[in-house]
């Protein structure tokens, strides 16, 4: 499915919501975006097919990461696939080797499945990180 030119802006508000979810870590308003065949790929945690496999590690993810936050600077449709919305990030959260910030790109494929547009795909790529105190 193509989404039309009208849709663009429907597409950006609905990944800044899932980001938004994302920080408050709500994990069950987090799945209630996703298709039920989504698929989350990332470069920290592997890959997850469906919502049960997903919902499992996010919950595992915000439990070890209490403090986990996400900051965008600007949201835009990817370039070649206007189905997807890419995004680079700032996270912070703390591990035992201290509180850690990372920096990286996520991009967000968005489909109708049973007349409802949701996400899809998920991919997640960390390219940096440094330990800030």
């Amino acid at each position: 499915m193509s989404i039309s030119s009208d849709e663009t802006s429907k597409l950006l508000t609905l990944a800044e919501e899932y980001v938004r979810l994302s920080n408050e870590h709500d994990v069950e308003a987090c799945l209630k975006q996703l298709n039920a065949n989504a698929s989350y790929q990332s470069t920290t945690v592997g890959a997850y097919e469906g919502i049960d496999a997903i919902s499992s590690m996010m919950k595992t993810f915000f439990s070890n990461f209490p403090s986990v936050h996400w900051d965008v600077k600007e949201y835009k449709i990817s370039q070649g696939n206007r189905d997807c919305v890419e995004f680079e990030f700032v996270r912070t959260l703390k591990k035992p080797e201290g509180l850690v910030r990372e920096e990286g790109k996520e991009w967000i494929e968005f489909s109708e499945q049973g007349g409802k547009l949701g996400i899809s795909k998920i991919s997640v790529e960390t390219f940096k990180k440094e330990i800030i105190a």
